[in-house]
């Protein structure tokens, strides 16, 4: 079996991401959300892990919003999608992307921080 993750094989990309089409990236996320897929179909069918099936679940419903949204922006606004998929790659490459997503947050009156808090308490539990 290959070693290179499924969705990577299914739809590869550029070495460096921000040089990667609206297509592609479309693609290779609706790829990942048929693959996150599958691994929440056996967690669930096959181990009974709800809550291994339920993060598979997730993973692959951000995934098919993001493809969604990009071939809508591909569709419906042909002349912006490059550069809001470029600046969506950009901000995640240069690690603002957590930044930019607390501002956001935060103008809506959500507390960004108590948020990031709960993550590592959970992911704390794991180490337990």
């Amino acid at each position: 079996m290959s070693d290179q993750y499924p969705p990577d094989t299914a739809v590869p990309m550029p070495n460096d991401i921000t040089k990667s089409t609206p297509a592609q990236v479309a693609s290779w996320f609706a790829a990942e959300c048929a693959y996150q897929h599958g691994i929440a179909a056996h967690h669930l069918t096959k181990r009974f892990d709800y809550k291994a099936a339920a993060e598979a679940f997730n993973a692959s419903g951000v995934s098919f919003a993001i493809a969604h949204l990009v071939r809508a922006l591909m569709e419906h606004a042909p002349d912006h999608v490059v550069e809001v998929v470029r600046d969506m790659q950009d901000t995640f490459v240069q690690g603002d992307a957590v930044e930019m997503a607390f501002e956001w947050l935060c103008a809506d009156g959500v507390d960004a921080q108590g948020l990031r808090e709960a993550g590592e308490r959970k992911a704390k539990e794991g180490d337990r």
